[in-house]
């Protein structure tokens, strides 16, 4: 990945669109980034959504992306891996940069829920996990996250106040996050005592869905220096899968595929844990951002509750985490919500008085297939 740098964001506010199409409001994220890259002539343009085929909303997603923004050719290319798409999107574009055949990518990912019924997006989303279980034993995503936090309650003796408290620190950080769908801090208290989704989880343990799009363009750290553009570099990913079936699993509470794409990611990028300033979590739920800080390496097994609630991970600490607000605070667009985790990165690089170092976990279904990337920025081109 040597090279491969990010010298343009473009985000919207997640929240709920109603009078925006889908397409319209990937073009809106989109034409951002390509201004703050100065308008280059893009290549090849990859887009992550997980449910607009599913929910019947569009499908073939990019060619139209492409066509609204007035691409006239160049490869455009759909992508819909759950909360996974638009983390491969940004891995294609990097290949395609790779390659040689390409000089500027436009990548990221739009999703769009607001127009359809709850019940309607649940459904969906069960095409993310395993369907065949799920549909049919009656079980969700929330009640699947509800099991694993009573499993980890159980097995470490942690009580449910130490698992929320990584929601707490989401609200806290996302009051300064521009585009979060929720900027308001919360108490543990209300936290605690907010309505139930799936015992022991309340809705503030669960990320909330809703629209958004975020789109980065990329191209060479040569290209970047030569034009005279801010950037982001790209220092490492790593990529895995875990069995997707739970029962085949041999712990529930162990996210492999996530500490080995981790694993891989800070070996390619040659940086130690250590030397992170900020990791971004995939927290689709309070017990998920826990488990995937034991993963990371961040926390021993057993004890990323315990750190969270200790403050550990505070914006004033050695390592913070989800400066911006996690999914918890920011929402989840779902297919675009690894894009923002990226978009939030730069933005946080820009203000950054040094170089700095990053991590950003993105991950579709229970750790089905995660995505780390390491990024690097903190000055200008």
């Amino acid at each position: 990945m040597e090279g491969i740098v990010a010298v343009g964001y473009g985000l919207v506010r997640v929240g709920e669109y109603w009078a925006k199409d889908i397409v319209s409001l990937a073009a809106d994220a989109a034409s951002m980034a390509l201004d703050m890259a100065k308008q280059p002539s893009v290549d090849a343009l990859y887009v992550g959504s997980a449910l607009s085929g599913a929910l019947g909303i569009q499908g073939n997603l990019a060619i139209h992306v492409a066509d609204e923004l007035g691409f006239a050719d160049g490869l455009a290319v759909n992508i819909s891996a759950g909360g996974a798409s638009s983390g491969l999107a940004v891995l294609s574009g990097i290949d395609r940069l790779l390659s040689g055949s390409a000089e500027y990518v436009l990548v990221g990912g739009v999703e769009k829920v607001s127009d359809n019924l709850p019940s309607d997006v649940l459904e969906a989303i069960l095409i993310d996990i395993d369907r065949r279980v799920l549909k049919y034993s009656g079980l969700t995503d929330a009640g699947l996250a509800a099991i694993m936090a009573r499993l980890y309650m159980e097995e470490y003796g942690v009580s449910k106040e130490k698992i929320t408290s990584l929601s707490v620190l989401d609200h806290e950080n996302g009051v300064n996050n521009p585009y979060a769908m929720f900027r308001r801090a919360v108490s543990l208290d209300m936290a605690m005592s907010a309505p139930l989704v799936a015992d022991p989880l309340t809705i503030f343990d669960v990320a909330p869905y809703g629209d958004g799009a975020a789109f980065l363009v990329l191209t060479t750290k040569e290209k970047a220096l030569e034009e005279g553009l801010d950037y982001m570099e790209f220092l490492g990913y790593g990529v895995a899968r875990n069995r997707v079936p739970i029962s085949h699993r041999s712990n529930l509470l162990s996210f492999d595929a996530s500490a080995e794409a981790a694993s891989v990611a800070l070996s390619r990028a040659n940086i130690s844990i250590d030397s992170l300033r900020f990791v971004e979590l995939f927290d689709n739920f309070s017990i998920t951002g826990v488990l995937a800080l034991e993963a990371l390496g961040l926390s021993g097994s057993g004890s990323g509750a315990d750190d969270v609630w200790s403050g550990k991970f505070n914006l004033d600490r050695q390592v913070s985490v989800d400066i911006m607000g996690g999914l918890k605070a920011r929402g989840h667009p779902i297919g675009a919500t690894g894009a923002y985790q990226l978009c939030e990165a730069f933005m946080r690089f820009e203000e950054a008085p040094r170089r700095e170092y990053g991590l950003v976990h993105m991950m579709s279904g229970f750790d089905d297939q995660a995505i780390v990337f390491v990024v690097g920025g903190g000055g200008s081109a």
